[in-house]
C-alpha cells in the first residue's frame, strides 16, 4: 500500500469518526449493560441447577446403595 492510499484511508476514517452520534453510543452502551448482567445471571442459574441436579442424583444413588437390597433376607 502506498503512502497516498494510506493517507486517503486515514482521512476517510477521521471523517467518519467525526460523524459519530455520542448519544446513540451512550444509549447502546446503556442497553448492553442489562443484557450482559442477565446473560451472566442465566449462566449462573444454569450452573447452579446442574450442580443441584448432580447432587440430587448422587444422593439418590447413595440412598439406594445404603438401603436394603432386593431379595435380601
Amino acid at each position: 500500500m502506498t503512502t497516498m492510499t494510506l493517507n486517503a484511508a486515514v482521512d476517510r476514517i477521521n471523517e467518519r469518526a467525526g460523524q459519530v452520534d455520542w448519544r446513540r453510543v451512550f444509549l447502546v452502551a446503556l442497553m448492553v449493560l442489562p443484557f450482559l448482567l442477565f446473560y451472566v445471571a442465566r449462566l449462573v442459574v444454569r450452573a447452579v441447577g446442574w450442580v443441584l441436579a448432580w447432587l440430587w442424583a448422587a444422593g439418590m444413588e447413595g440412598w439406594a446403595a445404603a438401603g436394603p437390597k432386593a431379595g435380601a433376607p
